[in-house]
């Protein structure tokens, strides 16, 4: 525990000193979030919470926030989208998914069941999140189709994700 709180301090530290990084951590996290095979390894969903607290401390504005992860969202899906349409099934041979094919098996499942909405409401499952824009590539969704469930849920997730830290802080600030 104070470790964690040791670290937290100097995460302060450095931001107050750089706050102008804090929009481009925030813009990757997101991005690394929605590749494939990334956010398996790459967790940021607790970190972009963490963030979300900063932003009144910084004084940054939250539409602009949400924007930003809303954008790296949406650019790591089309990533993953643009992956899945190249290699199709060639995918199934990647190390990660010939390891763990359940991940393809159970994406594909809810892929098939769901289609349109499924990508749009993959986005607010963790190990959905960056498999199902993967499936959608390879099942050969329209870009169009996938796009547009793909800018609204991350849109709709940026709001989520920002919203806790940022009323959190609001609620520390009304007892503190």
């Amino acid at each position: 525990m104070i470790f964690i709180n040791i670290m937290l301090k100097e995460i302060i530290i450095f931001l107050q000193f750089h706050k102008n990084w804090l929009p481009p951590i925030v813009f990757f996290l997101s991005f690394f979030e929605s590749i494939a095979c990334f956010s398996l390894f790459f967790p940021a969903t607790i970190l972009l919470l963490t963030c979300s607290t900063f932003i009144k401390f910084f004084n940054f504005s939250f539409i602009i926030f949400c924007f930003i992860i809303a954008s790296g969202a949406f650019l790591g899906d089309w990533l993953s989208w643009i992956i899945g349409s190249h290699y199709k099934k060639r995918i199934i041979n990647f190390w990660l998914f010939n390891k763990y094919p359940r991940f393809l098996i159970n994406g594909k499942i809810f892929f098939n069941r769901w289609g349109m909405f499924g990508v749009f409401i993959g986005r607010f499952f963790g190990p959905l999140r960056a498999t199902i824009p993967l499936i959608a590539g390879m099942c050969q969704m329209s870009l169009w189709k996938f796009q547009i469930a793909n800018f609204f849920s991350s849109i709709i997730w940026s709001i989520i994700i920002l919203l806790p830290g940022l009323l959190g802080v609001y609620w520390l600030n009304i007892w503190i």
